[in-house]
């Protein structure tokens, strides 16, 4: 069905993790890691330290590497995220800029709500959190979770049009019934 990523969740990497990157790359598809914390905006050291892992992951199984990480990161999840949003978006921000400087080399995807329209101001610059992680990523997600084309496009206009202005491979999601 055309159908050929796989996003892992599961934050031991080890020889099960091995032995399943082994069978679904035999069967033509790339496995990212999946992972995420909704405060990883706010401290991202268990981030690095999965990194770390992921990193030493590779390098111990050259044949059964994982492609990159796709990460799901909520900071809208957070308790009080509607009385400090700016400030959580912000940091949010700062951690797909900071996350791109030290993993340059590793293939890294965003999970993103399609309101992310907020302007937010990093370093001087100031662009809609979409376009601030779009820039600092290889591949974006927006979960538009509607059952339409028309009312997909319609949600996720804003960042599939950003997206196309860039070298960001964007993808939009969609809501499945029963």
């Amino acid at each position: 069905n055309g159908v050929d990523e796989i996003y892992y969740c599961d934050y031991n990497l080890n020889d099960k993790t091995a032995a399943f990157v082994s069978k679904a790359k035999a069967l033509g598809f790339k496995v990212y890691a999946l992972w995420g914390e909704k405060d990883w905006g706010e401290d991202r050291s268990g981030f690095d330290e999965l990194m770390n892992n992921y990193k030493t992951y590779n390098r111990n199984n050259p044949d059964n590497k994982l492609d990159g990480v796709h990460l799901d990161i909520e900071p809208h999840q957070i308790d009080d995220f509607d009385t400090y949003r700016s400030t959580y978006l912000l940091n949010f921000v700062k951690f797909a800029y900071t996350t791109n400087t030290l993993y340059s080399n590793i293939e890294i995807h965003y999970d993103i709500p399609f309101w992310f329209d907020d302007e937010i101001t990093y370093k001087g610059i100031t662009k809609k959190v979409h376009e601030h992680i779009i820039d600092n990523a290889n591949k974006v997600v927006v979960m538009s979770y509607r059952d339409t084309a028309e009312k997909i496009y319609d949600i996720a206009q804003e960042e599939l049009i950003y997206a196309n202005s860039t070298t960001t491979e964007l993808s939009v999601s969609v809501n499945m019934t029963s």
